[in-house]
């Protein structure tokens, strides 16, 4: 019955990414788009034209939701039911049709990116959820929240003031109970930049609870990893 289960899940995922590859595509050919990031595997910037974000995710983006499923159904015995969802460098705002593929319901979903065209992408495609470039501007949930992080620790434009911000900000989103799930290549950047986020989840006055690290299913020839980790805010 699980992998009856799993395989149905990834049959669902797949036909609503092609549904979604397809509507870019059309985009792409209506609005007569030249072919500027097709073959760029580096990375979308704050500045990156629409032409450039429609090339990327038909090319990689749409890809790296495969690699979320399978971190999500590596450590689904983990997560919450139906938690708040904050997505960290969301793109165009893929992750909660992908917990909803796995059989998980947001209590609600907000976004958050650096680029403005992918946020306009992501509206278009989450009607009624919330998109913001600012992390700060995304009230207190009240409930349990989870942090999705997807390919955000390995992007060189990242500082370690966004690290910073990003923890001082979730706690004051979730101020009692915060899960982690983060997928990335195996870069010794993201090993930094991942262990500085754990350093700042606990300055903030997050206590780490649990702790898991497991190789990801990759789609490409890059290697990936994940890493699942839940906090409780200590009560001074």
């Amino acid at each position: 019955m699980h992998l009856v289960m799993e395989e149905s899940e990834n049959d669902l995922l797949a036909i609503e990414v092609e549904k979604l590859r397809q509507r870019f595509q059309r985009i792409k050919s209506e609005q007569q788009l030249g072919n500027d990031g097709s073959t760029d595997r580096g990375q979308i910037s704050a500045d990156s034209s629409f032409e450039k974000v429609v090339n990327y995710n038909l090319m990689y983006g749409f890809e790296h939701v495969f690699e979320l499923r399978d971190a999500i159904n590596k450590w689904k015995q983990h997560l919450d039911a139906s938690p708040h969802l904050l997505d960290l460098g969301c793109g165009i705002g893929l992750a909660d049709l992908v917990l909803r593929t796995c059989g998980f319901d947001t209590s609600s979903y907000i976004g958050v990116d650096h680029n403005p065209e992918m946020l306009k992408l992501a509206l278009q495609l989450n009607l009624g959820s919330t998109f913001t470039k600012e992390i700060r501007s995304v009230p207190r949930r009240r409930g349990r929240g989870l942090l999705i992080i997807n390919h955000l620790f390995g992007q060189t434009e990242l500082t370690a003031k966004n690290i910073s911000d990003f923890a001082y900000y979730s706690s004051r989103i979730f101020d009692q109970h915060l899960s982690v799930l983060n997928v990335e290549p195996k870069m010794s950047r993201v090993d930094v930049n991942r262990q500085a986020f754990r350093s700042a989840l606990s300055e903030v006055g997050y206590s780490e609870d649990t702790w898991h690290f497991a190789e990801t299913t990759s789609q490409f020839r890059t290697p990936k990893n994940s890493w699942f980790a839940q906090y409780t805010m200590n009560r001074k």
